[in-house]
């Protein structure tokens, strides 16, 4: 790789603000991944309010997959050529919008569709979550603080579902049914049971929505205001270091069978894990268990799994310095 250094003359210097962008992006992370889940977390209450089934609650996750998947090296390009304040302001926005599309109507036929513009648009987004925190950490980090730095804004994801997990049931409660066989006065129809808190349920959602999309508004005037495209100053040496060009480099890397080892090593039970787990409440309602547990036992595994991610990425760069 040709490399030449920018700051020959300059010596390497720290910011403090170093930690504000990495709060920024790890927000960023966060909030996506909360507004990528949707509704799994309160399934059983959209679906009534919405008139989904299962599939449509899964596909609202997909939306968000595919969207990411055709935008990652895109998003990465970008990245490269106008840095990191550009992206996040373009991803703030774009998550911003998303979640407040799903805010306009709570009649199920438009916001089925609201919704699933919303959650594509958002996926979008979840590309410069993926692709930021590298770039951040070797832009703004010494080299002895950059596994953790990457860490904690990627496991800042794992943080995201498990907000989800925990507020989307306590804002959104269970949907109660009368079973009309008991109650054949108060029902009007040849159903066998009815829905008697969906108005109630309304407004729970589009509350859930409006407070998803205030935070996403507020990390977006927060990224607008002020987030520093790179330090006056490069931390360190390589961080002063022009890159290989985006194209070459991406050629370069897709020929690399170490890539696709360590790519595929991540992607695989990430992928598997991140898929069951935002429909948990969907996965586990056949054995009974409620919204409100399936909430709290995602929110373990996502914490438990964010906590331990940090500690290894200081022990592996522990094991790397002895």
């Amino acid at each position: 790789m040709d490399v030449q250094l920018i700051h020959d003359c300059t010596k390497p210097k720290l910011y403090q603000s170093r930690w504000y962008v990495l709060s920024c992006l790890s927000l960023l992370s966060c909030i996506q991944n909360v507004i990528w889940v949707g509704y799994g977390p309160v399934a059983q209450s959209a679906k009534a309010v919405f008139q989904w089934s299962d599939s449509m609650v899964d596909m609202l996750v997909n939306f968000g997959n595919i969207s990411c998947i055709i935008c990652i090296l895109p998003a990465s390009w970008i990245l490269d050529l106008k840095g990191l304040r550009t992206s996040m302001m373009l991803a703030t926005f774009l998550i911003a919008l998303g979640s407040g599309l799903r805010c306009l109507s709570s009649v199920p036929s438009t916001a089925t569709w609201l919704i699933s513009v919303g959650q594509t648009v958002n996926g979008v987004s979840g590309s410069v979550a993926f692709a930021g925190p590298s770039l951040l950490s070797e832009t703004w980090f010494p080299p002895n603080e950059r596994a953790t730095a990457t860490a904690i804004s990627l496991l800042f994801t794992s943080v995201g579902g498990a907000v989800a997990f925990i507020i989307g049931p306590q804002v959104v409660s269970e949907p109660r049914y009368i079973n009309c066989t008991r109650n054949i006065s108060i029902c009007n129809s040849t159903n066998s049971t009815l829905l008697s808190n969906l108005a109630t349920l309304q407004e729970e959602i589009m509350m859930l929505n409006y407070i998803e999309f205030g935070v996403a508004a507020l990390l977006m005037i927060t990224v607008f205001i002020y987030f520093p495209n790179a330090p006056p100053t490069p931390p360190s040496e390589s961080a002063g270091m022009k890159r290989t060009y985006f194209k070459e480099g991406t050629k370069t890397l897709f020929k690399m069978l170490k890539f696709w080892h360590i790519a595929l090593m991540f992607a695989i039970p990430s992928g598997v894990y991140g898929s069951w787990g935002s429909v948990l409440d969907v996965n586990l309602k056949p054995f009974g268990i409620s919204q409100k547990e399936a909430g709290w036992l995602d929110f373990y595994g996502s914490i438990g799994g964010t906590i331990f991610g940090i500690l290894l990425s200081r022990y592996s760069k522990l094991k790397e310095v002895t």
